[in-house]
C-alpha cells in the first residue's frame, strides 16, 4: 500500500494506527513516501513498521531543478545529489526497493522525443 494516499511524511507517531489496519486488513508491504532525505528520520519508522509484520519499500521524485536530463549540469546534480540521500534514507528504513519517477524532474515534459544527449545524461 502506497502511503502517499495519506501523507507525504509517515514518519510521525501519528501513523501506527494506519500500519496497524494496513496489516490487519491483509498488506505485507507499505510504500513510505522518501521526500525529506534525512537518513535518521526512517529509522525508527522502519523498527515500527517491522514490528508491526509489515516490510517497507520507498518512493522518491525528483523536482524540476533535479532533472537529470537537464542541459544544466548544476540541476542535474542536485537530482544525483537527492536521489544518493534517499537510497541512503530507503536504506535506514530496511526498505528493500526505491521507486518513483526517478529520471527525471516530475512534470518536466519538452514535448518531444528524448534526444542522444538526453539520454546519455539518464545514464
Amino acid at each position: 500500500m502506497c502511503l502517499l494516499l495519506w501523507t507525504d511524511d509517515a514518519t510521525g507517531p501519528k501513523w501506527g494506527p494506519l500500519f496497524q489496519s494496513l496489516k490487519r486488513i491483509g498488506y505485507s508491504r507499505v510504500d513510505v513516501p522518501i521526500f525529506r532525505t534525512e537518513a535518521r528520520r526512517y529509522q525508527a519508522l522502519g523498527k515500527r513498521l517491522a514490528d508491526e509484520g509489515l516490510r517497507a519499500s520507498g518512493v522518491t521524485a525528483l523536482s524540476a531543478d533535479q532533472h537529470l536530463v537537464s542541459p544544466d549540469a548544476a540541476v542535474r546534480e542536485r537530482g544525483v545529489d537527492h536521489l544518493k540521500r534517499a537510497v541512503d534514507a530507503a536504506f535506514a528504513l530496511g526498505a528493500t526497493l526505491l521507486s518513483g519517477p526517478i529520471y527525471a524532474g516530475l512534470g518536466v515534459f519538452t514535448g518531444k522525443p528524448p534526444t542522444d544527449r538526453e539520454r546519455g545524461h539518464a545514464r
